[in-house]
């Protein structure tokens, strides 16, 4: 559902998440590496669907699946996804 719902942030999360821990990057480092690696409407669309799927409660579970990541539940799981927001605002500042 996540792809289909929300596929800028999953191809975002699929592609630069469920390898970092391999490459040892940090949650910052993923979003700059993604940033290098984007054009700015990719970025921005990803930014927006970060942004709403925070109200989305129905797909946070699989949030952690495509971004290779555990979270205790979902309060968990929309901090980190705050995070991630934050590093994309911090970024386009």
């Amino acid at each position: 559902m996540l792809e289909v719902k929300y596929p800028f942030l999953f191809q975002f999360l699929t592609g630069y998440f469920s390898s970092a821990d391999l490459d040892n990057l940090n949650d910052q480092e993923v979003v700059k590496s993604f940033f290098s690696e984007n054009p700015f409407d990719i970025i921005n669309q990803t930014q927006k669907e970060l942004n709403i799927i925070i109200e989305d409660t129905s797909i946070l579970a699989e949030i952690g699946i495509e971004a290779n990541k555990y979270f205790r539940d979902d309060d968990e799981t929309i901090s980190w996804v705050k995070s991630i927001a934050q590093s994309f605002t911090n970024e386009l500042s």
